[in-house]
């Protein structure tokens, strides 16, 4: 709950004759989470991302959470918001990015976090929603398109 608002008013208490506020909910949307599982990601690393994604659900609390471990291969775990978020990340080939991008246009969230070394074949063109790219390598400095962070 963000505020109060009349807008529309409280249906539970309207029955009684009283126009009250109801509660103004404002919430994420859906965000989709690429996490990099590809072999040149070690142990720790994966697990450092994990934490760093916890504590962004844990704060953003999105309506919905898509956790897509891509490598070549692409497998998506959906989490509703208030739902156990127990992610468990599969893998270990080489590294593509688009095929988290082809599965996150069919979701149209409200934006994409990428946990990655940075190592792997980009998409063509930005998508329509912003993406903010995480890594733990500071050598790495570009990124075709969204921001770029360094754990």
């Amino acid at each position: 709950p963000a505020d109060y608002t009349y807008a529309p008013p409280n249906k539970k208490w309207g029955s009684r004759g009283l126009y009250l506020p109801s509660l103004k909910k404002e919430g994420m949307g859906e965000i989709v989470v690429g996490c990099d599982t590809s072999g040149s990601i070690d142990k720790d690393t994966l697990e450092e991302y994990l934490g760093a994604l916890r504590v962004l659900v844990e704060n953003i609390m999105p309506d919905k959470v898509h956790v897509a471990y891509c490598d070549a291969d692409l497998i998506v775990d959906v989490f509703e918001r208030g739902a156990p978020f127990n992610p468990e990340p599969r893998g270990g080939g080489g590294t593509d990015f688009r095929p988290v991008f082809t599965y996150a246009d069919g979701v149209s969230p409200a934006c994409m976090i990428y946990f990655t070394d940075l190592d792997g074949s980009f998409p063509d063109k930005a998508p329509e929603y912003p993406v903010l790219w995480i890594t733990k390598d500071r050598d790495k400095k570009d990124v075709p398109f969204g921001e770029l962070v360094t754990l």
